[in-house]
């Protein structure tokens, strides 16, 4: 790929032509993914640029009850995909054509739609093509940026589990140390009603309430991982049978994201959340994901939480528009 006279494009592209960009861009998530996208939202307009005749970005457009350039709700880093082989290229020829196409796609999406609302992946964070586009088009005080973190566990740079124990903060390994041989029964079959009314008495302790929205996305998230990729996985008190503690995990190409890390209010007080959290991990590693992402770290109640296992702080960008 050549970087002289290349001709830009920007169109309509199909779900299949982005599920082939996806399946090789290292800012692909299972979030972005497009047979994911089509399940947890109403509908996906995909747009591409080309570059000569290389697609170099795939970005969805999401509408959701009748709102069109919406963030999925419980979704991260939806936003656009990027050519993998660009990433490849010398630091120059790379920013290159990265800056071209991405101001190039956001000129274009601008003349469509007047309000929009993505994220841009943490491997992604250069904004300047961006801001320097809506300053040539005197747009730049219609443009949000919000920074945002998650916390990220990088499992493919851990050798084996026995190290990743090792990582933990002191209290967590106690925490899972005191469930060990538990008396808990496994269930890989909770129904998704039992699993939600622990959701909903969880956000309740935390002072929050559940909302209608909330509560479709997380139903909409369940069927992906029942119907693509990711596990389920609850325990059962052995003398009540009530659930006692679930955790749902969407995988991507290589991905782990922590949609769901719930117990009840008795065991929690005894830690059985994070030993829950740890079987999760375990569970992801088990099944060869490179990432586990706890899928959020902003909260100054709970991202230190998320640290104590050894995840990595990450900064990722929550972009929007409203142009009058």
């Amino acid at each position: 790929m050549s970087n002289a006279n290349k001709t830009l494009l920007f169109e309509a592209i199909s779900a299949a032509d982005a599920q082939k960009l996806w399946a090789d861009s290292p800012v692909a998530t299972a979030f972005t993914n497009p047979e994911v996208l089509a399940r947890i939202v109403d509908k996906v307009e995909w747009w591409g640029v080309y570059r000569s005749e290389q697609l170099i970005i795939a970005w969805p457009v999401c509408t959701n009850r009748d709102v069109v350039g919406v963030r999925p709700d419980l979704s991260y880093y939806v936003g656009p995909i990027i050519d993998a082989e660009i990433f490849t290229f010398k630091l120059h020829r790379y920013w290159s054509i990265y800056a071209e196409c991405l101001a190039f796609a956001v000129r274009s999406l601008v003349d469509r739609y007047r309000n929009l609302r993505f994220a841009l992946h943490y491997a992604t964070q250069d904004l300047r093509p961006l801001l320097w586009a809506f300053q040539e088009m005197k747009l730049d005080h219609c443009l949000r940026i919000v920074p945002r973190y998650s916390a990220i566990l990088a499992l493919a740079e851990v050798p084996d589990e026995r190290e990743l124990f090792q990582n933990l903060a002191r209290n967590r390994k106690r925490e899972i140390k005191r469930h060990v041989g538990s008396d808990l029964l496994e269930d890989l079959n909770c129904s998704p009603k039992e699993v939600f009314r622990l959701y909903e008495t969880a956000l309740e302790r935390q002072g929050e309430q559940p909302t209608d929205d909330r509560m479709e996305a997380l139903s909409k998230l369940f069927g992906c991982i029942q119907s693509t990729r990711g596990c389920i996985r609850g325990w059962r008190n052995p003398e009540s049978g009530r659930l006692a503690s679930v955790i749902a995990l969407l995988y991507g190409r290589d991905d782990a994201n922590n949609v769901l890390c719930v117990a009840d209010r008795d065991r929690r007080d005894q830690g059985l959340t994070a030993w829950t959290t740890w079987q999760g991990i375990r569970k992801a590693m088990a099944d060869g994901m490179s990432v586990f992402d706890f899928n959020g770290a902003n909260s100054p109640l709970r991202a230190a939480d998320k640290h104590y296992y050894g995840a990595q702080p990450v900064l990722y960008f929550a972009v929007e528009w409203a142009v009058s």
